[in-house]
């Protein structure tokens, strides 16, 4: 693909962005200064344990090495204003299928890698002084590329799934935490304690890499290296030989003869061990009540370690499993946060415009929802939310009231389908958390939002006999 250089003065074309090292000259042509490319800062956390550990796994993992240019440019996307931000997006569209078009890489790899880069240009142009935020915010790169308006809001929903098999998505994983050390916030950007929660989340992420490492270290140390060494026949002479098998066919004849003696000497022994036994034989009741028991051996797999019995499928993991179909349509997302867990319903046709009254497609779904919430913990909370948008109705005169009137009807058709006794309290908080920017229709409409809190920690319903 060749596309004018967004970061420079207008020129005919730039490069193809190819695997490579990072600091490229096709990387550079770009920048509107190379020079200056390559003493720009890297990211604000380029020096991190994430950068150093990723650049090192490139040497070893495809899926690093074929992302390298675009890793490069992430480290130093905020630093330099490009000329035409249509020419940069539609750069980073096609370096970012060129990757997701690899053979050398499997269909979830791909994928998951696509989406974790989109996500990440995204989240940076976002809040780069040079994006001016609604010129990038109405055709983001997930938009494009995933149809997608939350914005990467998927991006901590795949590390926590990633998360659960580090052995088997060590790469993905690591292109992940690169992304969040290059500046990847996410919903973390405007959350209260937001950047507490991101810091844990990538300690215990870089944790879980480093445990991965080790692990795979150690077994690698364990297996047998081949050896290339040509190879020699033993140099014997034959008479040396010959006393070899002598010496083999005496012992072998020894050892048949003593096991003959040791064999007449046991059974002779056992025989008089058997006077010794009482016989109960003529007496049934006796018989009956003497247990038959044989001897307990050693099993030869005592030493081993038993496997681990399953883990438990958490209430995260359940509502992930029974919501799948309404989560793959996007009109649900199950979000962790320490202690709780957010149903964030987000159909846009759960109410109609400025009103509380669910619709029947709501309604449907709202179905879909308790289902999976029966036999999950008994203390729920609905929240409402709203855009910024001002609201005046003969019957609504706030936004405040209309997210408690859209909330205090969600609980109460909750409340028909979940068990007598479940607590379930309505709040309304308005316009007073919003996930995007309310200057553009497509944060408005994440902002418009009805969640379903519930405790997190708990273990998911027993599956009927």
């Amino acid at each position: 693909m060749r596309i004018d250089n967004p970061f420079a003065t207008p020129a005919p074309a730039v490069k193809h962005l190819a695997a490579a090292s990072p600091a490229s000259p096709d990387t550079l042509s770009i920048v509107s200064s190379p020079s200056a490319a390559m003493s720009a800062p890297f990211g604000p956390d380029g020096n991190s344990v994430e950068v150093t550990r990723a650049f090192a796994a490139a040497a070893h993992s495809p899926l690093l090495a074929c992302a390298a240019q675009l890793i490069w440019l992430a480290g130093r996307f905020t630093s330099f204003t490009p000329w035409d931000v249509g020419a940069l997006r539609d750069c980073l569209v096609g370096e970012i299928r060129r990757i997701g078009a690899l053979n050398a890489l499997d269909v979830g790899t791909r994928a998951t890698a696509c989406y974790a880069l989109a996500a990440t240009f995204d989240d940076l142009a976002l809040n780069a002084a040079w994006s001016g935020g609604d010129a990038w915010a109405r055709n983001t790169l997930v938009s494009l590329m995933f149809n997608e308006a939350c914005g990467g809001e998927r991006f901590f929903d795949l590390l926590a799934q990633l998360e659960r098999d580090p052995r088997h998505n060590a790469d993905k994983l690591t292109l992940m935490s690169l992304c969040l050390a290059l500046g990847f916030q996410g919903k973390f950007r405007i959350l209260p304690n937001g950047a507490a929660q991101l810091a844990l989340i990538r300690a215990n992420l870089s944790r879980m890499l480093e445990e991965t490492a080790e692990m795979q270290g150690a077994q690698m140390l364990t297996r047998p290296l081949p050896v290339n060494v040509p190879h020699r026949a033993p140099q014997l002479s034959r008479a040396v030989f010959a006393l070899a098998i002598t010496l083999s066919v005496a012992i072998l004849g020894m050892g048949v003869a003593m096991t003959a003696a040791l064999k007449s000497r046991v059974e002779a022994a056992a025989a008089k061990a058997a006077l010794l036994i009482p016989n109960h034989s003529s007496n049934p009741r006796v018989a009956a009540e003497v247990p038959q028991q044989q001897p307990v051996l050693p099993s030869r797999r005592a030493s081993r370690v038993e496997a681990t019995a399953p883990v438990p499928e958490t209430a995260s993991m359940h509502l992930r499993r029974i919501l799948a179909p309404e989560i793959t349509e996007g009109r649900v997302s199950i979000v962790d946060q320490p202690g709780f867990i957010i149903v964030r319903l987000i159909d846009g046709k759960l109410f109609a415009s400025a009103s509380a009254t669910l619709s029947a497609t709501g309604g449907q779904l709202l179905g879909s929802v308790a289902g999976a919430l029966q036999g999950l913990p008994s203390a729920i909370t609905v929240i409402g939310h709203t855009d910024s948008q001002p609201m005046h109705t003969p019957q609504i005169s706030s936004n405040a009231i209309l997210a408690m009137r859209r909330a205090e009807a969600v609980a109460a058709a909750l409340r028909m389908q979940l068990p007598a006794g479940t607590s379930i309290q309505p709040e309304g908080r308005g316009d007073r958390e919003p996930l995007a920017s309310n200057s553009t229709p497509e944060g408005r409409a994440r902002n418009r939002r009805v969640e379903i809190i519930v405790p997190a920690g708990a273990s998911a319903p027993a599956s009927p006999p």
